[in-house]
């Protein structure tokens, strides 16, 4: 489930709104019936062709996953970033396997724009 979250990240990191609708159709179809809130945000992405959209429902998907990462998580780190900029400074969160930032919120504008938040192990 994390490799098809991390496929919609890239995704809206480079502004793909078709990557990120395949993403989203990936995780939908993968993730458990357990997972209510996750399985429906994929589908919200998976479904938009506004890039933006998807982006918003991103964020709301990266808070719904966070349990699901947390305790599912067998070996490595998983890095929870923030762009305090992003939704007109209201702020994003997302995760990412490398500590180095990759914005999805903001993509090539403003690519490094973020900070490492919480390390999750």
């Amino acid at each position: 489930a994390f490799q098809h979250y991390t496929h919609i990240k890239t995704a809206l990191t480079n502004g793909n709104v078709s990557e990120a609708k395949k993403g989203g159709k990936m995780l939908s179809e993968t993730i458990s019936n357990n997972y209510i809130d996750i399985s429906n945000l994929s589908k919200k992405i998976a479904g938009s062709e506004d890039l933006e959209e998807q982006r918003q429902a991103f964020s709301d998907l990266t808070n719904a996953i966070q349990p699901f990462i947390e305790s599912n998580l067998e070996n490595g780190e998983i890095y929870k970033q923030y762009c305090p900029m992003a939704f007109n400074n209201a702020g994003g969160y997302w995760f990412s396997k490398e500590e180095a930032v990759s914005n999805p919120y903001f993509g090539e504008k403003m690519l490094k724009c973020g900070t490492v938040k919480e390390v999750i192990k």
